[in-house]
């Protein structure tokens, strides 16, 4: 059996808890009882168990609790509930964890935002951590930056702030964190970005100002006020002057509020000025307005300058005649297509009216000319001058005194007018022909120098130049025979040449000899004269025509028969209009027209046989043999022979016939024709005598010969050409020359018929030749061979035969004259060996001339040249000296390869034999790594040596580069110069190089002198073994004292110095720290860092390099061996900590050795033991207290000793906490129905802060729940407002900075009623026992039973309870409907429920209410009764509407409507609304609220279809009153607003015009773009029509526009874009074209074609931009540019012989393309040899 013992926890340990956020809480609870009683914890009304962060332990008699990872909501009361068969008990802990605190409680609201700052406003959050709030952080942030920076701190007190010093027109965010002392909340913040703009921009620009009135010294300006103040009134105007000369605009005069004139002062008379004007508002001044036009400084009027006095003055006006300043008025020249300027200044008073006059007619501005007057001055402008604008111009100025006129010559300068046709063409021949035309009629202002001519090539298609002449005719040569050919010619002045005239049709080059052969068939007469046409020849009938080839056969089969020749039918003859019988040899045409004539006996028999015969050779075959021979050797014509009868019926036959040793071998072609058709025998002498062909030009005659002579004539003879061409020898031409000149010149004309000549136009001892040309009806034959002079001994002429030097590759050409007779022999010698002509060299030697030309000159054409010409009569030599430079030959090997090393080597050569006629400029050597098989430079040297080393500089321009630094230079080169992608930084070891040499001259480099075999990089040398390791002799805080072993191997070279590097214990890099010269093994370390650790090691370094590290030193501290302690006080600050803090001191201490270390508490040694942990190091020492409570107040004392001395510091620590609860006991006095009083004791322990109040709750045990009920400086507080009859519980709390105490609370519960009254009476003490009665109960409502204008009578019911007292007497109190504000009105004596209300306000609503009175005071009042209206009760009056708020008024849609209308009247009338005469009807936005006396109308989203009138009416039996309101809601224009056209610049827009101009006319739109970037609406600009061309826009920019209707009643709504556009190009640049190809050139120009663009970027190709560059330069320049789309050029202006590369770029509306592919290299030559 064991005894029954109700549980009992022991509350000892159930203290309240406080830890931060993080830690453990551990309760450890023991609970008595028996049988052992079964335990449960409880946490916020629910069983606690063990869980994640919830360890629950119970046995017998204890019970713990452990919390882990605790945060915020584990913060509460928890109860442990412990119960066996005896009882239960139940005790409670309240565990408080400290935390950040919760965020503030949004939104985050921003307002007042202007261009600085703006105004944040929040709530606190729900939670504050357990800690008092702080404070608050705010933060901004810049969308571009994207990063948070602090914008201010605020008291915890407070949940506003404004934010300054913001960037005006950029973005922000901004959040805020409330801040306790556990840290900052999460941030709240702000939805969108805030622009920092004021709610109000600077206002739009004025109007243009006007000027109204002025005199010398000031103007008077007056203007409209801008559309848009910018939403601030204008507070003023700045009015800016511009003078002539000033440059830009300046601030003249101000003018304060919105008045639109002012007048601006202190001009200077006779100056030029421009104003404008600035609107000024809160935002600052804004936009200017546009300029007047130029004002000169002057009277208004004329001056008074005459007075005639005859007792009274009459003053006249002095006024000035015109007069034209002609300063600029000089002739003026300009070319076509410029701008001319005229600006001239007139004075004259009054200002004189100007008028320009052109050819007597007035000039008025237009397109081509405009003419801008002002007062005093006049401007010209020609836009863009054409010739029709050339002549004499008249300047007028006029005014009421007189008149000026001036003249000016204009001249303008363009290509002339093209040549006036028709273009003839006449005298054609094979050969040539001659042109002929009128002189353009407009010579372009400027003389005619040349007329150029262009022939059409029919084989090319092109045209091309074929003469020039400065006369409107010309002869034209170098025709092919047969071709057709067209003709233009252009006038060519110094502008340009003009358009071309084009002859209509083609011609042939042909001789104009043409003969066709008819035959009388009766008697056979030969007549030779033009053919006649096809049409004008008899045919013989068809029939007649058939039937002879019936009966004779055809002209084959006669042939046959005949067995004439062998012959084969052919294809059928292409054409049918032969009209033409060329020449054929004299002895072939005798052999065909015998075969003929026997075709003609036949043909005798059968008279008519055929209409047309074609005899056409087409071949002709030679026997084998030179050229010459060729003519006289055997040969064969093959003719085609086609017969035709006027039918049409058509035989063609071959013929074959051999040709004889006299025929030559010309190829023609013949057509025959007989009279009426018909071919009869042909006789003998056509065959001897006539010819049926066009001649040919003749033979050159023989060389003509001196038959006599003196000093003034020359008689000639000479021999008649072999051959005549077949047509007679008409005349001869004689030619003479004299030998000193090189122009034939026409001295004599011969007849044909004879061959002597007598010249006289010749000169006393001149040298002439002669020569003779022979003409026939064919033209001119080729002159003769020239006459020979008498004997004379040779001599060279040497003018052309000096020393010549020339480049390698370029030719040389060498004329010289030679005199001599006869001609002399010419021979050239080199190293007297005779020259002959080979490929690369041409000697043509001719009588009295040799010609020498070198091709392609070579190193080896380099000599002296001997030219010899010789003669009978003797003979003459001339050396001539040729140089030819070129490259040097390569250098002279062997190239040696010598102190060779991992890094470089020596290289060593000859120089070259030959230098190339340059002198060797300098050397190049490369290099070549085996692998790579790459050569690249290394090195250039002035002397025939060099060393390949790691030179960090290379000279790569030794020609400017002094010697000196130039004799070795090498390798970190930019190797873009070479084509290279690596750096050349020396040689690699362990890798093999090729090297080679080239020599350099000013011609460039020789061949390369290569190495024989690789070179390996290889130094002969290592480096050293590593030293040993280092050793720390001594050491300081800033260095240490450092010795080692040396290496045990130098590695074949003297050790020249050693390093030694360190590192810090934060590094995992050595580094170098001093560098010892010499072999020394000790050095000396500086620039230490007090307190590092360092280690230390070595590198021997020798000419192979620095050897390897040394194993490291031992770790030392940078730090004095011995110093006396010395405690750092810096971290040990006297501090004030609250409770449950941490309190951490950490604190350094010097000295060496390290010091001994202790604390000490209030004189108490300090130990780690619970909550106290030191930890002390070798020169630190820490001091930890976790928790801290009051006790841990007081001094800490830290001292530290060593062998050195000791040192001692000391800190005040102050905890500060909650106070302990107030000392009780808590007593209650004076207790009554409402109220109490309340006595208590200071707490003993106020936790180191001042008591500051204490608060004082209060429980009603109904509900259980403990409320405020005030605060109490002092410890005693005076309790009301308590319910009567309740039963209630009191606790008080002492609260410092800290927090609340522990509750103090009263033993017993009191009861709120008032005391009994103790009443004591005669000697015995009576005792009388009564209760003070309550007020009494709430009256019924009151109702109103009479009234007039200033009283109601009421009555109302008792109240139910009197309170225990009897009611005396009533109070009636009274308010205006809607006001929350009771008064007196009146009071009731008695117990009687009625009373009146006096005093009132007629026409206003009341409502009233009762209280009841007895002897306790006023009770409960009562409800209010129902709005009485203070009004006559039997009073009548018809209806009044008050008038004062309708007025007229004009919104926009959109903008709400509201009128509120009182009524009187009795009784109330009914109220009505109608719009133009129609009831309204309400919707959910239009709405009509009606009480007596009173109506009010809203329209919360009007349109324009809700302008008009409005109506109210009032009516009631006694009459009716109206009243009539306008109101005007413009109507926004209509939709949709278009956006077309749109481009990097600008684009379209386009609207339709409002339905309704809101009863004013539409003055303009106004348009405005919105930019996202910024944020803000500008404007673009106005225009009166609904559409308008927007320009001024950025690229790539995205824009929204809107616009707005303008009328004087103001602007509509905005119509805006359904969306955003953004500026740029419809299209884009094209494709790159093709690589460009030459298909047609010459010297000195290049036809190029290329393919198009594969893409013309959505715009079409409008030109092509060609560019070229030669073979020496880098740089492309522009060729040529084409306006049109087609892919091909000329390029023009090339040098021969110069190389180029071309390449196209593509053009259309959106700019040029990337450049095409280059072309191949082209050489600029001709391409047919001449």
């Amino acid at each position: 059996m064991y005894q029954s013992i109700k549980p009992i926890i022991n509350r000892e340990k159930l203290q309240k808890v406080t830890i931060r956020a993080g830690q453990f809480v551990k309760l450890d609870v023991d609970v008595k009882g028996e049988p052992p009683p079964t335990i449960t914890w409880h946490f916020a009304n629910k069983p606690l168990e063990t869980g994640a962060n919830v360890k629950i332990e119970n046995e017998d008699y204890n019970t713990k609790v452990t919390l882990s990872e605790t945060t915020r909501k584990n913060t509460g009361v928890y109860t442990i509930k412990a119960e066996n068969d005896s009882g239960k008990d139940e005790a409670t802990v309240e565990i408080n964890i400290l935390d950040k605190p919760d965020k503030p409680e949004g939104p985050l609201e921003v307002s007042n935002v202007h261009k600085e700052g703006c105004k944040l406003k929040w709530k606190k959050p729900k939670d504050d951590g357990g800690l008092p709030l702080t404070g608050y952080v705010l933060e901004k942030m810049d969308p571009t930056t994207g990063r948070w920076v602090p914008a201010g701190f605020v008291d915890p007190e407070k949940t506003e702030h404004e934010i300054t010093g913001l960037e005006p027109n950029k973005k922000y965010h901004f959040r805020v964190k409330a801040v306790n002392e556990e840290g900052e909340s999460e941030p709240l913040g702000t939805d969108t970005a805030i622009l920092a703009k004021n709610p109000y921009d600077t206002p739009a620009a004025p109007g243009l100002p006007e000027i109204v009135d002025w005199n010398e010294n000031s103007v008077k300006l007056k203007w409209e006020p801008p559309i848009r103040d910018g939403g601030a009134p204008i507070t003023g105007y700045v009015i800016e002057l511009q003078d002539k000369y000033g440059g830009g605009f300046t601030k003249c005069a101000e003018v304060t509020g919105n008045t639109c004139q002012g007048t601006v002062p202190k001009l200077e008379e006779g100056n030029t000025y421009n104003f404008r004007v600035r609107a000024v508002n809160k935002a600052g001044p804004g936009d200017p307005s546009e300029a007047t036009n130029p004002h000169l400084a002057k009277a208004r009027f004329c001056k008074y300058i005459e007075q005639i006095i005859n007792r009274t003055s009459r003053v006249r006006a002095k006024c000035m005649k015109p007069r034209i300043d002609r300063t600029n008025l000089q002739n003026l020249i300009i070319k076509v297509g410029l701008t001319a300027t005229l600006d001239i200044n007139i004075i004259g008073e009054p200002p004189p009216v100007v008028t320009w006059l052109f050819k007597d007619k007035e000039l008025h501005t237009d397109e081509e000319i405009r003419i801008d007057n002002i007062d005093y001055n006049t401007k010209f402008f020609i836009m863009r001058a054409k010739r029709s604008h050339s002549g004499r111009y008249v300047i007028i100025a006029k005014n009421s005194v007189g008149e000026d006129k001036a003249e000016i010559e204009i001249s303008t300068l363009g290509r002339p007018a093209k040549p006036k046709g028709p273009l003839d063409v006449s005298d054609v021949t094979k050969n040539g022909c001659k042109l002929k035309w009128k002189k353009p009629e407009d010579d372009g202002g400027t003389p005619i120098e040349y007329y150029e001519i262009e022939k059409l090539d029919p084989f090319t298609g092109q045209w091309i130049p074929c003469a020039k002449t400065v006369d409107p005719e010309a002869n034209i040569t170098g025709l092919q025979e047969g071709k057709p050919y067209k003709f233009r010619v252009k006038a060519v002045n110094k502008e340009g040449e003009s358009e071309e005239l084009e002859t209509e049709k083609p011609c042939i080059a042909k001789n104009p000899f043409v003969y066709s052969c008819f035959y009388s068939h009766a008697n056979m007469d030969e007549k030779c004269e033009e053919s006649p046409s096809q049409d004008e020849r008899s045919r013989p009938s068809e029939s007649q025509s058939a039937k002879k080839r019936k009966k004779f056969g055809t002209v084959r089969e006669v042939m046959k028969k005949l067995h004439v020749s062998t012959f084969e039918t052919g294809p059928d003859c292409e054409s049918k209009t032969h009209q033409c019988f060329r020449k054929i040899p004299p002895q072939q045409r005798s052999i065909l027209i015998k075969k003929l004539n026997a075709l003609g006996d036949w043909n005798k028999q059968s008279a008519h046989l055929a209409g047309l015969m074609n005899i056409v050779p087409i071949k002709q075959r030679y026997a084998k043999g030179d050229e010459e021979e060729a003519n006289f050797r055997d040969c064969s014509f093959h003719y085609k022979i086609i017969m035709e009868q006027n039918d049409g019926y058509q035989e063609e036959v071959t013929l074959t016939e051999p040709c004889h040793r006299s025929q030559r071998h010309t190829h023609h072609t013949g057509t025959c024709y007989t009279n009426n058709g018909l071919i009869g025998p042909l006789p003998d002498s056509l065959v001897e005598n006539q010819e049926l062909s066009t001649p040919d030009a003749p033979d050159k005659p023989g060389r003509p010969e001196f038959k006599n002579w003196d000093k003034d004539f020359v008689d000639l003879e000479w021999s008649a050409p072999k051959k005549d061409g077949g047509a007679p020898i008409e005349k001869y031409i004689v030619q003479m020359r004299d030998k000193e000149g090189r122009n034939w010149v026409d001295v004599a004309t011969v007849p044909g018929d004879r061959t002597a000549g007598h010249v006289t136009n010749v000169e006393e001892g001149h040298e002439y030749e002669f020569r003779v040309v022979a003409v026939n009806k064919a033209g001119p034959s080729e002159p003769s061979d020239s006459s020979k002079s008498e004997t004379m001994a040779p001599h060279i002429d040497r003018k052309n035969l000096q020393k010549k030097v020339l480049h390698s590759g370029q030719l040389l050409r060498i004329e010289a004259d030679v005199k001599g007779e006869p001609p002399p022999t010419i021979t050239w010698t080199l190293k007297d060996q005779p020259l002959k002509s080979h490929d690369s060299l041409k000697i043509d030697s001719e009588d009295y001339k040799t010609t020498f030309v070198l091709l392609k000159a070579k190193r080896a054409n380099t000599g002296v040249y001997k030219v010899t010409a010789k003669n009978a009569s003797g003979i003459d030599e001339v050396e001539v000296e040729i140089s030819v430079l070129s490259k040097p030959c390569k250098p002279k090997g062997p190239l040696k390869v010598s102190d060779v090393t991992s890094e470089g080597c020596k290289l060593k050569w000859e120089k070259p034999e030959d230098d190339g006629g340059e002198p060797i400029d300098h050397y190049v050597v490369e290099r070549m790594d085996t692998e790579t098989g790459r050569w690249v430079p290394v090195v250039t040297s002035k002397t025939p040596e060099a060393e390949v080393n790691k030179i960090t500089s290379i000279c790569l321009f030794p020609d400017i580069v002094p010697a000196p630094t130039c004799s070795v230079v090498l390798l970190i080169i930019d190797l873009a110069v070479f084509g290279a992608t690596d750096p050349v930084a020396g040689l690699n070891e362990g890798k093999e190089y090729q090297f080679r040499v080239k020599a350099v001259n000013a011609e460039g480099e020789s061949e390369p002198l290569e190495t024989e075999i690789p070179t390996l990089a290889k130094n002969p040398y290592s480096e050293p073994d590593k030293p040993g390791k280092p050793e720390v002799k001594d050491w300081n805080k800033h260095q240490a004292d450092l010795r080692w072993i040396a290496p045990k191997s130098d590695g074949g070279a003297p050790i020249t110095s050693y390093i030694i590097e360190k590192k810090d214990q934060y590094s995992s890099k050595w580094q170098k720290a001093v560098e010892v010269i010499g072999n020394k093994c000790e050095a000396k370390v500086p620039d230490l860092v007090e307190g590092m650790k360092y280690q230390f090691r070595v590198r021997a370094v020798n000419k192979g390099g620095p050897s390897k590290p040394s194993d490291p030193s031992n770790t030392i501290t940078a730090k004095d061996r011995f110093a006396p302690p010395r405690i750092d006080r810096s971290s040990l600050k006297n501090q004030t900590i609250k409770a449950g803090q941490n309190i951490r001191f950490d604190v350094k201490i010097t000295g060496e050795p390290p010091p001994s270390k202790s604390w000490f508490l209030n004189k108490s040694p300090l130990d780690t033991k619970g909550d106290i942990t030191v930890d002390s190091e070798d020169y630190k020492t820490k001091l930890i207290i976790s928790l801290v409570t009051r006790k841990h107040s007081g001094t800490y004392v830290i001292k530290a000793s060593n062998s050195a001395g000791s040192d001692e510091a000391s800190v005040e620590i102050t905890v500060v906490d909650k106070p302990t609860k107030p000392e009780g006991p808590l007593k209650i006095s004076d207790i009554h129905k409402e109220g109490c009083n309340l006595k208590w004791n200071a707490p003993e322990d106020d936790g180191g802060s001042p008591i500051e109040h204490y608060v004082v709750e209060k429980m009603d045990t109904d509900s259980g729940r403990w409320v405020p009920v005030g605060r109490s400086k002092e410890p005693k507080m005076e309790v009301e407002n308590l319910q009567p009859g309740q039963e209630y519980k009191f606790r008080v709390m002492a609260v410092n900075a800290e927090g609340e105490s522990e509750p103090l609370e009263a033993e017993k519960p009191i009861i709120a009623k008032n005391p009994f009254v103790h009443v004591q009476l005669g000697f015995n003490k009576i005792f009388a026992i009564c209760l003070i009665p309550d007020e009494p109960g709430a009256p019924g409502t009151p109702e109103a039973t009479d009234w007039d204008s200033d009283h109601v009578d009421l009555r109302w019911t008792p109240p139910t309870q009197d309170g225990g007292s009897p009611i005396t007497g009533y109070i009636i109190e009274k308010r205006e409907k809607g006001s929350t504000r009771w008064n007196k009105a009146g009071e009731s004596k008695g117990t009687e429920p009625k009373g009146r209300a006096d005093n009132l306000e007629e026409g206003v609503a009341y409502e009233f209410r009762i209280r009841a009175v007895n002897a306790a005071g006023p009770g409960t009042p009562s409800e209010a009764s129902k709005a009485i209206i203070a009004k006559p009760r039997k009073f009548t009056m018809a209806p009044k509407i008050d008038r004062r708020t309708l007025r007229n008024i004009t919104i926009r849609e959109g903008e709400p409507i509201f009128y509120d209308v009182k009524i009187s009247g009795e009784p109330p009338p009914d109220v009505s609304w109608s719009l133009n005469n129609k009831s309204i009807q309400e919707t959910s936005y239009r709405r009509i609220e009606n009480v007596p006396y009173n109506s009010k109308f809203y329209n919360d989203n009007p349109e324009r279809k809700d302008s008009g009138t409005y109506k109210i009416q009032a009516t009631n039996k006694y009459g009716s009153d109206t009243a009539e309101v306008e109101i005007i809601v413009p109507g926004k224009p209509e939709g949709p607003l278009e956006v077309s056209d749109i481009h990097k610049d600008g684009c379209q827009l386009k609207w339709k015009k409002p339905k309704d101009d809101g009863g004013e006319p539409i003055e303009s739109y106004l348009v405005e773009k919105f930019d996202p970037d910024t944020g803000i609406w500008l404007p673009v600009g106005r225009t009166k029509e609904p559409q308008l061309e927007v320009t001024g826009l950025i690229p790539g920019h995205e824009y929204q526009f809107r616009v707005k209707a303008i009328n004087k009643e103001g602007e509509s709504e905005p119509l805006e874009t359904l969306s955003s556009i953004i500026a740029k190009d419809p299209f884009t640049v094209p494709s790159t074209p093709g690589t460009p190809e030459p298909v047609d050139w010459s010297q000195n120009h290049v036809d190029l074609v290329w393919k198009e663009p594969v893409s013309d970027g959505g715009s079409p190709i409008i030109g092509y931009i060609v560019e070229k560059k030669d073979k020496y330069s880098m740089m492309w320049e522009k060729a040529v540019e084409t306006n049109v789309g087609t892919p091909q050029a000329v390029v023009h202006g090339l040098i021969e012989g110069n190389e180029y590369q071309f390449r196209v770029i593509a053009v259309n509306k959106a700019g040029q393309s990337e450049p095409g592919d280059a072309s191949k290299n082209f050489t600029a030559k001709p391409r047919f040899c001449k």
